[in-house]
């Protein structure tokens, strides 16, 4: 039987055990104390720290990485990581789970998270819980997405330089401190004729000089790397198959923290400007030759008007040689008092650095007769933009002056008969302006020659004609491209223009294209004639034959409106213009704006800007990029728009295709055009008066005999038939009126009397035959339907214009009296 312990031996057991006690309870609470410690840097890290066991359920989760979810704690601890991930994300962390497991090493990997696709870097440390009797798993997911981006850009900006330099038609090199090339670009290997394998390999710049450059190479770069400036240098550089070509080399020192590591430059082929070098010796050369060959006198003076060079041909014009007029070129004008005028431009051109429009000089030969000159010159500035001389050119104009005068009489003469016509003579530049008309358009339209100078095409006729005349523009366009074409042909067109009064009125145009030496049009002339009588009787027959008929134009332009935000509105014609139809243009995708060809948008805005300032019309030139890719010329014509109150509310417009046009232009370069213009005009002119005249008279014989064939024939038999056919006393008296109105037409009077009656209007020439034929003035009145003081109006309006007004004379005696003139 063991023996009991006495009670010392129990009090001192006690007390060992109070001591192992106290002894665990110290370590709970330093294990308590290092627990909360590392709790509390796990907590505060930035980095995701989470614990899995083998089957990648969660033990344990920070902060840091449950912020990354939307529910508390307790929602996630003890479900698997393949409930909030995918299938193939799973798969793979359960993987690497098991082999730290299995193989009690730690692994690092990147990892890119299919939640939120941000990047980590992700540590698995094996944590042998001894609770658990099993090793478990700690992950720690460090957040790399900044610096993955960061990398990114850089790789995009490293490989964007290099897509930049691969673009640059120069070489760009780098080079360590001992000419290694540690970088080309593309061009690089096409100009020397090395590989990329080359390069990879090994290339030193120096194998890439000539061996004399060398050494002067070696000397450069030793000066760069100490941090001299270099503004470049020639060499002449070596092809990898032995050819050689002029280079010139720009470099600079690569410097790494304060220490210069190597040589970066640019290598130009100086090959092309070194041939270029040549050419333009070759071109001066050229050029000097024909200027010391030229018609016209070449020089050079300096700011105090001496003259420091002149070519020979001074000695031909002059009589003068290049070295005898190295003077003052002052001394050899004249007392003309246009030379003061011409002195002043050219002190004008030094003082404002400007060139100046051309002016004409009368100046002195050596045996003292006048020789007047053109003068077309432009300031010479120093590197600073400081004017030192004057260069220019001088051109004998004598004989073209006076064969200038001799068109100025010879264009009096055509406009004293002009002037003199009934008909209206006119002249219209290529833009349908009006450069010249006669005073008879007074008569037949109520406009002066100066208020219709001022109208454009648009104001002139009505919209039908327009269409019409412009149809006829663009068909003789297209006929002067066929081969037999008669390029002096003329062409007959009746238009309705606009009346002073508002009305409208009729007129017969024969018109006839003004042209240059070379065939292109420049301008158009022509006689136009009042057809409004007869106009009237036709459209009358007309509206009875196609009553139910209309005929629709469509202006070969495209019409727009645009808006106080710049924004447009395409309201017909962009198509045939610009190839985009017009609701493609009034989309969000493209505009007319976005078409403009890029050089001429700032002088379209530019130009557009002014007519917002104030009503006005303005025609801009520019091109457009079509929808085919193709480059167009269009004419803008446009007008600004305001309210009562003179705010700006848009601009309306019309776009042209002048494309064709444009291209006739640049034929036109002639140096004599303008004379020969002039005197081509004059010359259609007298031709144009010639056919006109003479068409009258034919017109006027046929018109004579077809009428009193008619009229004898087919109307007064009738009418005299129609007397007898038993009328009321009103009827007999309109039937009386018919037959002698009839009669007049057909009578020598009939002629007198329209000549007299000029001035009559329609109106006052019904109100004549009728005082006559001696009706009253209320008579007169019901037959017209009309007011007897209306009446009384017309016949005194017509004593005025007969000159009666202060005569006792009877207005119907008088009438009377013509018939006898």
């Amino acid at each position: 039987m063991a023996k009991k312990p006495t009670y010392e031996e129990l009090e001192r057991k006690v007390k060992e055990l109070k001591k192992i006690a106290d002894k665990c309870k110290r370590a709970e609470v330093a294990l308590k104390e290092s627990e909360d410690k590392y709790r509390s840097l796990v907590e505060s890290t930035q980095d995701s720290v989470y614990m899995v066991d083998r089957n990648c359920r969660y033990l344990f989760m920070n902060k840091k990485y449950l912020s990354r979810f939307d529910s508390p704690k307790d929602n996630y601890l003890g479900r698997t990581y393949g409930e909030f991930h995918s299938e193939e994300a799973t798969e793979n962390f359960k993987e690497r789970i098991n082999g730290v497991i299995e193989t009690g090493k730690s692994q690092s990997y990147e990892y890119k998270s299919d939640r939120d696709g941000r990047y980590f870097i992700r540590t698995l440390s094996p944590v042998k819980v001894s609770t658990r009797r099993e090793t478990v798993v700690t992950v720690i997911s460090k957040d790399i997405t900044e610096r993955k981006l960061t990398e990114e850009t850089l790789r995009k900006s490293e490989e964007k330089y290099r897509e930049l330099s691969d673009l640059l038609p120069q070489v760009v090199f780098e080079t360590d401190e001992r000419g290694n090339i540690t970088f080309a670009n593309r061009i690089a290997f096409n100009l020397f004729g090395y590989t990329r394998d080359d390069f990879i390999k090994g290339v030193n710049a120096f194998q890439m000089l000539i061996p004399e450059d060398r050494d002067r190479a070696k000397e450069n770069i030793e000066r760069i790397l100490k941090g001299e400036k270099e503004t470049g240098t020639e060499y002449t550089a070596l092809r990898k198959d032995g050819k050689i070509f002029p280079a010139l080399i720009h470099s600079s020192p690569i410097v790494s923290e304060g220490v210069s590591i190597g040589i970066r430059g640019a290598i130009t082929d100086l090959s092309e400007i070194k041939r270029a070098e040549e050419a333009l010796r070759e071109s001066e050369k050229k050029m000097r030759n024909i200027i010391e060959h030229s018609s016209e006198i070449f020089y050079i003076h300096d700011i105090e008007n001496n003259l420091t060079y002149v070519s020979s041909t001074s000695k031909e014009i002059l009589g003068y040689t290049s070295d005898e007029m190295m003077r003052d070129w002052t001394e050899l004008t004249t007392g003309n008092p246009i030379n003061k005028k011409g002195i002043e431009i050219t002190e004008r051109a030094i003082e404002t650095g400007e060139k100046q429009n051309p002016y004409l000089l009368e100046v002195k030969r050596k045996n003292n007769t006048p020789v007047l000159l053109e003068i077309d010159e432009s300031p010479i500035k120093d590197e600073e933009g400081k004017v030192v001389g004057i260069t220019g050119a001088a051109r004998d104009v004598t004989e073209h002056k006076k064969a200038e005068e001799a068109l100025r009489k010879s264009e009096e003469k055509f406009r004293f008969l002009a002037e003199n016509m009934a008909d209206i003579i006119w002249i219209i530049d290529r833009d349908f302006q009006t450069t010249y008309v006669s005073p008879s358009i007074e008569n037949v339209l109520g406009f002066t020659p100066e208020e219709r100078k001022r109208q454009s095409l648009e104001e002139m006729i009505t919209p039908e004609s327009l269409q019409k005349v412009q149809a006829m523009f663009i068909k003789e366009l297209q006929r002067d491209a066929e081969v037999t074409v008669d390029l002096d042909r003329s062409v007959i067109i009746e238009v309705e223009y606009y009346h002073k009064d508002g009305s409208t009125v009729w007129v017969e145009n024969i018109v006839k294209a003004i042209r240059d030496p070379v065939g292109a049009i420049i301008g158009m002339h022509g006689v136009s004639r009042d057809i409004n009588d007869r106009k009237q009787a036709e459209e009358a027959l007309r509206k009875s034959e196609i009553k139910h008929k209309t005929l629709v134009h469509n202006i070969p332009g495209m019409v727009y409106r645009a808006y106080t935000d710049w924004s447009a509105e395409i309201i017909s014609g962009s198509k045939e213009v610009c190839g985009y139809t017009n609701e493609e243009l009034n989309s969000q995708e493209e505009n007319w704006l976005s078409i403009i060809h890029p050089d001429d948008k700032k002088k379209v805005f530019k130009e557009a800007l002014e007519l917002t300032k104030r009503q006005q019309d303005a025609v801009q030139i520019y091109r457009i990029a079509t929808k085919d890719g193709n480059i167009r010329w269009v004419e803008d014509r446009k007008t600004s728009i305001f309210s009562g109150e003179g705010e700006f509310k848009g601009i309306d417009g019309i776009v042209f295709d002048i494309t064709a046009r444009k291209q006739t232009e640049e034929t036109l370069k002639e140096k004599e055009l303008e004379l020969v213009r002039k005197n081509l005009r004059l010359e259609e002119l007298n031709s144009a008066l010639k056919i006109l005249l003479e068409k009258r008279d034919q017109d006027k014989t046929e018109l004579e005999e077809n009428v009193l064939t008619n009229m004898k024939e087919l109307v007064l038999p009738y009418a005299e038939k129609l007397k007898k056919a038993g009328l009321s006393n009103k009827q007999e008296v309109f039937a009386d009126i018919l037959q002698s109105n009839l009669e007049n037409i057909v009578s020598p009077f009939a002629r007198k009397l329209k000549s007299k009656y000029l001035g009559f209007t329609p109106t006052e020439l019904k109100v004549a035959n009728l005082v006559k034929q001696g009706l009253s003035t209320k008579e007169i009145a019901d037959l017209l339907n009309s007011s007897s003081e209306t009446i009384s109006g017309h016949r005194k309006r017509m004593r005025k214009k007969l000159k009666l007004t202060d005569k006792k004379s009877n207005l119907r005696t008088h009438l009377l009296s013509l018939n006898n003139v």
